[in-house]
């Protein structure tokens, strides 16, 4: 993998995991392992991957630990967004660095500060994924009620 940036790797990685139903099941029994698969090297050992699984009522919200580097740089994911979930991510991340009021707003009530952005159905609850130096998460998104089955 060529690119240097944390939200393009994630993107080729769910990417493979929603197309390739072995290494879905890999990501799924051992992350790390399929992560390292993935980017063809090893993760330094201290460092644990851990999926965080959407439903119909919970969107998670990476915030980022800024140590991690292993999937590479934090710069915006500006020519990936493709589909409006996507593009909503890319506007999310983009207000969260560069507003220090809607941050604490968003710290304060993650639901409601996604809900000034764009609507949610009724129900739904964001929550965030504040990372630990020593756990990469993983957000699998939930695009319907097929989206995650292993």
């Amino acid at each position: 993998m060529t690119t240097t940036n944390r939200y393009e790797v994630e993107h080729h990685l769910l990417a493979k995991a929603f197309s390739d139903r072995a290494f879905l099941m890999h990501l799924h029994g051992n992350p790390k392992g399929a992560v390292e698969t993935f980017l063809g090297t090893a993760l330094p050992s201290e460092l644990k991957v851990q999926l965080l699984i959407e439903d119909a009522h919970t969107l998670y919200a990476l915030l980022p630990h800024p140590s991690h580097t292993a999937l590479g740089g934090l710069g915006l994911p500006s020519q990936l967004a493709k589909d409006a979930r996507e593009q909503f991510e890319a506007s999310l991340v983009a207000k969260i660095a560069s507003d220090a009021a809607f941050l604490k707003q968003f710290r304060a009530d993650p639901t409601s500060a996604v809900r000034s952005m764009a609507p949610l159905a009724a129900g739904v609850t964001v929550k965030i994924a504040d990372e630990p130096a020593d756990t990469l998460y993983i957000i699998i998104p939930f695009y319907g009620k097929s989206t995650y089955r292993v």
